[in-house]
């Protein structure tokens, strides 16, 4: 069992994903970066994911650098969360891959091993919970109809097709 790390440690992921932003972009924190696409980030509103596709874009580019492998094993799954998010199946196996290649990093039976097991895990159960959708579509992501539907979904409420 992984046990949930100190905050210092969630902050240190935080700073070394700062710094690959701050190389990668034109935006000096993670607050500037929320605020790009709403004025007040919130996890609870519906616009929480709005920023996704630009995290994508910084990780994508912080990963083709190799930015990811001058921080810690500890703080490197933070840079692939953004493919971890994104409704789309190759980002889905670009998590999971990269995430095998931090776990054949570390040294087996450390807490650096423990830590990447169980982000793997994550990565692999979510291209198989992907790859079984009917939509391509994570269903946490629909929030009450304020999200377009898609063609099949719309169907099934409006059989007339209008």
């Amino acid at each position: 069992m992984v046990k949930l790390y100190s905050i210092s440690s969630g902050i240190q992921k935080v700073l070394g994903f700062q710094a690959a932003l701050k190389s990668t972009a034109r935006f000096p924190n993670f607050r500037a970066m929320s605020s790009a696409s709403t004025t007040h980030p919130d996890i609870n509103r519906i616009t929480s994911y709005c920023s996704d596709a630009m995290a994508l874009n910084v990780a994508s580019t912080a990963v083709a650098k190799g930015f990811d492998w001058n921080v810690t094993n500890l703080q490197q799954p933070i840079f692939y969360l953004p493919f971890l998010h994104d409704e789309n199946l190759v980002s889905q196996v670009a998590a999971a891959s990269l995430n095998d290649g931090l776990l054949s990093r570390c040294a087996p039976g450390s807490r650096d091993a423990e830590y990447a097991e169980t982000s793997r895990a994550s990565s692999g159960a979510m291209v198989t919970v992907f790859c079984d959708l009917e939509d391509s579509r994570l269903a946490m992501r629909c929030w009450e109809g304020n999200r377009r539907q898609k063609r099949s979904e719309y169907l099934k409420e409006h059989s007339s097709g209008f």
